[in-house]
């Protein structure tokens, strides 16, 4: 359980990065929301290692 959210934490990253290449433009108007799913998907892997 751990080790898929993991993988999905380097797939956004991997995504992100991808982006940044691609639309540095757009970039400087996503960074507040993703910086808000990177925070989010952190706090639900937390949720997740304390549940199990």
């Amino acid at each position: 359980m751990l080790f898929m959210t993991l993988i999905k934490l380097l797939i956004i990253g991997a995504v992100l990065i991808i982006l940044r290449i691609l639309f540095p433009t757009l970039v400087r108007g996503f960074k507040r929301i993703l910086f808000i799913i990177i925070v989010s998907m952190i706090i639900f892997a937390l949720v997740v290692m304390y549940a199990s």
